[in-house]
């Protein structure tokens, strides 16, 4: 087994420790490392209750692994607040020069960073362990108790090892509620995931382990009893041979053993018959609650020969020890004996302790050692933990935060200050997005005097449980009431924050923007808040007015989006959002994929997911759409990992484009129905309910069927009767020009020409002529003169058109495609042009529409081509049609120059998944250089 670490962080290994049975479970897991040494990534979640003997599990597994690089970390009650810390744990098992190139690994370069950025640099990570050293194991014992942060980072990079050699093992008690709904998801995500269930040990292995402990051989009969009285619980087992005497086990004349004890009671059992000192470090260890050399256990307990007191700890089964390691450090056997230790420490001795141990630890564990060693208020130390939980609130360690402020609250000594400080913690509890702590107190911030921090946090706690009146009411009393007091600034802009939520909810664009407007107004906010709440008053306009009116709010940022800084993505989110709404798809492109590459570097945008999902939209209409498949894949494991809904319906909308577009129905009919829950689960909110829509929308157009186009617009759509005929108007400002193109083209396909031409005419007035969209117009006027009886004036259009050279036909191939076809056709209907001219725009198009893989739009093609009596030329390209989605993601990015390195980190993999696909796009396309890759791809 190769670990790539120091010595002091090795892989936690007890030498005496007892191992029998297990297996089956053995099997199960020795399976999974079989299939990543051939190549496919695995996960295991091993489950258990508490002391079933899922850590001596995980050292067995992790000693088999001898081919392996293991990475091991271990989930801590005391960790579980501070970001970052289980990914902290597994970087102190990697050599410092591989982890230099990774800043956001390091101790502290997670604050601020998104799970998707750390993540995609431990990806990189992995690749270069399986450069250097083959094959590499994740191993998370206890990740019930692992900080949430881990938890997402762990996620979206189990679900990007796509070709890696990578076993990752996590152990959690079976009733841990904390991960339970996060680990079904995550298994229920994976192809290769498998679940193991830890239980007691049979009666064959109670004798075993009888048998090694006390050296005897049990008779079958006492065996028997043994494993009835202890249910094969490794660690009762373990207690009950330590506790009775071996004479007592033997006799096989007793009716009855002893009655049953709790383990707390008989752990105190063991301790009484321990000696002093060896008492006294049993004690230390519990306070300090971790792996500790054993000269700072001596220090906290007050023992001068610890070497001489930690035997009988040992031999009572109590105590570990690694001697070899450097520090020797020691820790108790298992949690449940440690809370048993623990609670049997008298208070005097217990404060002690803490004391002690706040003196030798690090920082952030001292302040939990100095509260519990509190027996009473101590305002002072609250002061202290509120201005400490203050400054971790500063630079975004929201949960951190809310553990100090809640210990502070819990300190002080005057009333008001105690609430003050319990609503503070609930508020940056709730900034999580975790709010399962903060729920809990609820009964304590009802019984807080009224305060606009208050209205505050109930009013998020509502919204948080699906209550959203409620929550709209309580949180526009707590806004006003906090813009009204000079004081409650902070919490003006906190209510003011969850309330533009439920108006963007809602798509409620001018109460979104008096929101946004009225909180900057109050002035003093820092960078990061200032550009989210203009983000939101840009955003406000946009739904209200539209995306050019919204442009005029984001015009303070540079021209350039390279130029912006870092707390300025939000905004230029939302400048790229507008451009891509009005159909400007350079302008597009280049805000949100600036936004989306620095993110990934680390930024922490709010709108980075949101800037992904819609450049996939932006790169399909640029025709690149093996780029949109790839980009939206990534938006979706950000969001899925990280918990983003609305990331993900625009990443969903992208990809049934693409889907849809090459005529995968079921597929695109998969993702649509995902589509409709998330809908449903949310209650139809706007932005949901359009991408849904939007979504059946372009299939219908792929199957060219336009009733069943205005059918699938029929959510987006407002029908006014003004008397003598009926207005169809589209309901949201957003991305209202596709919606408009959509919708013309589905009502003149069925018929309805008087309102087609009436939204055709409200098109074109808000459309400026440039860009993909001219040709859209173009098509669609024509379309509309075709079935108004107008074939000379559409061929005047199409031909109009065509003619006309532009950047837009490079940068929108498929609808330049669309509009070719459609001349072409007319042509033959009418006879206006001769049979060459019509089978050039054919032949055309059907390039355009080969090199897309746009597979129905191409068999329309082709057999318009056929009925003029002519073949498509066959194209070389489609080998690409060999290729898998991944296959081509990998292939587009090398193919525009990226090094493998380089396109690993865009596509959120290892460099060893990209050289993997590489090789099988060489053997695929029959060529050897990446000089012929791009060839064979272009061609």
């Amino acid at each position: 087994m190769s670990v790539a670490m120091s010595e002091t962080g090795s892989v936690p290994n007890d030498q005496a420790e007892v191992f029998v049975g297990r297996l089956r479970e053995s099997d199960q897991l020795a399976a999974c490392a079989r299939k990543v040494r051939d190549g496919q990534a695995w996960l295991a979640v091993v489950e258990g209750e508490a002391g079933i003997g899922k850590s001596a599990f995980a050292r067995r597994l992790a000693a088999s692994l001898e081919d392996f690089t293991v990475l091991w970390a271990t989930g801590d009650p005391s960790e579980t607040d501070f970001p970052g810390g289980v990914i902290s744990q597994l970087m102190r098992r990697v050599d410092r020069d591989l982890a230099a190139p990774f800043p956001l690994l390091a101790p502290d370069g997670a604050v601020g960073a998104s799970a998707n950025a750390i993540g995609g640099q431990l990806l990189l990570l992995l690749g270069i362990l399986q450069e250097s050293r083959g094959r590499v194991a994740i191993v998370v014992d206890d990740v019930h108790w692992a900080d949430p942060l881990s938890m997402q980072v762990l996620g979206f990079v189990l679900r990007r090892l796509w070709a890696d050699r990578v076993l990752t093992v996590l152990l959690t008690r079976s009733d841990a509620e904390s991960t339970v709904g996060t680990l079904d998801r995550l298994v229920r995500s994976l192809e290769r995931a498998v679940r193991v269930e830890i239980g007691g040990l049979d009666e064959d292995d109670v004798a075993l382990v009888a048998r090694r402990l006390l050296d005897v051989r049990l008779a079958p009969g006492v065996v028997e009893r043994l494993h009835s009285y202890t249910k094969g619980h490794p660690l009762y087992l373990r207690t009950v041979l330590a506790e009775v005497p071996i004479q007592t086990l033997s006799d096989t004349t007793a009716q009855r053993w002893p009655a049953p004890r709790t383990l707390r009671a008989s752990v105190k059992t063991l301790l009484d018959q321990l000696p002093a000192e060896s008492v006294a470090l049993l004690q230390a260890m519990a306070v300090l609650a971790v792996r500790v050399p054993l000269a700072t256990v001596a220090q906290v307990a007050g023992v001068a020969d610890p070497a001489e007191a930690i035997g009988p700890a040992l031999t009572a089964g109590l105590a570990q020890w690694w001697p070899t390691e450097s520090q020797s450090p020691v820790a108790l056997v298992h949690a449940l004996q440690r809370d048993a230790v623990y609670e049997a420490i008298d208070p005097g001795r217990r404060r002690a302790l803490h004391l002690a141990a706040a003196d030798v630890v690090g920082t952030n564990a001292a302040w939990a050692h100095r509260v519990a060693a509190a027996v009473s208020a101590d305002p002072g130390l609250a002061a202290e933990l509120e201005q400490s939980g203050t400054a971790e609130a500063a630079i975004g360690r929201n949960a951190l935060a809310a553990t100090r402020l809640q210990w502070a609250a819990e300190l002080s000594g005057e009333r008001a200050d105690r609430e003050r400080r319990l609503l503070t913690a609930c508020a940056q509890s709730l900034l999580t997005m975790q709010p399962m702590t903060a729920m809990k107190l609820r009964p304590q911030v009802e019984d807080c005097g009224p305060s606009p921090l208050r209205g505050c946090v109930l009013g998020v706690m509502e919204m948080m449980s699906g209550r959203f009146p409620a929550a709209e009411a309580g949180l526009t009393q707590a806004w006003q009431e906090a813009l009204a007091d000079p004081e409650s600034g902070w919490v003006a802009v906190l209510a003011g924050t969850f309330l533009a939520t439920l108006m963007m909810r809602g798509g409620r664009g001018a109460e979104l923007a008096d929101v946004a407007a009225r909180t900057l107004a109050i002035g003093g906010l820092d960078p990061a808040t200032t550009d989210l709440t203009r983000m939101m008053l840009a955003t406000g306009w946009m739904w209200d007015q539209g995306p050019g009116t919204a442009l005029r709010y984001v015009e303070y940022l540079p021209a350039e989006a390279t130029e912006v800084s870092n707390d300025q993505l939000d905004s230029l989110a939302t400048r790229g959002v507008c451009n891509l709404f009005l159909g400007r798809i350079p302008a597009a492109r280049a805000d949100l994929g600036t936004v989306a590459l620095r993110n990934r570097q680390g930024a922490g945008s709010k709108m980075g997911h949101l800037a992904l999902a819609l450049l996939a939209a932006a790169e399909y209409v640029s025709g690149e759409w093996d780029a949109c498949a790839s980009s939206a894949d990534r938006a979706q494991a950000i969001a899925a990992a990280e918990d983003h809904l609305l990331g993900n319906a625009g990443a969903g909308f992208a990809t049934v484009c693409v889907l849809a577009g090459r005529g995968q129905w079921d597929a695109a009919r998969a993702q649509i129905d995902i589509l409709d829950r998330m809908n449903r689960a949310l209650g139809s909110p706007v932005v949901e309910t359009m991408f849904w829509a939007l979504s059946e929308t372009m299939v219908a157009q792929a199957q060219a069927d336009p009733a069943a186009m205005l059918r699938s617009l029929e959510p987006l759509l407002d029908r006014v009767s003004d008397g003598s005929q009926e207005q169809v108007r589209l309901r949201y400002k957003l991305w209202w020009l596709w919606q408009q193109s959509l919708l013309v083209e589905a009502l003149t396909g069925t018929g309805d020409l008087k309102a087609a031409a009436r939204a055709l005419d409200a098109l074109t007035s808000e459309h400026d002529g440039t860009g993909y969209l001219r040709l859209v117009v173009a098509r669609l006027s024509g379309h509309l003169a075709e079935a108004q009886g107008r074939p000379s004036d559409a061929l005047a259009v199409y031909g109009q058109a065509v003619a006309q050279e532009s950047g837009a036909d490079d940068v929108a191939p498929f609808f330049r495609a669309m509009l070719e076809h459609s001349y072409g056709r007319l042509l033959v209907v009418t006879g206006s042009g001769s049979r060459r001219e019509a089978a050039r725009w054919f032949r055309s198009a059907h390039d355009r529409f080969s090199t897309l893989r746009a597979t129905p739009f191409l068999e329309r093609c082709d057999a318009d081509l056929a009925a003029i009596g002519l073949a498509a030329t066959s194209q070389t390209g489609s080998r690409a049609l060999t290729l898998t989605e991944r296959e081509l993601s990998v292939a587009h990015l090398i193919m525009v120059g990226r090094t493998n390195q380089e396109a690993a980190a865009e596509l959120y993999v290892s460099q060893k998944t990209v050289e993997y696909h590489l090789s099988n796009i060489y053997a695929k396309l029959g060529i050897s250089s990446r000089r012929q890759l791009g060839e064979a791809m272009r061609s």
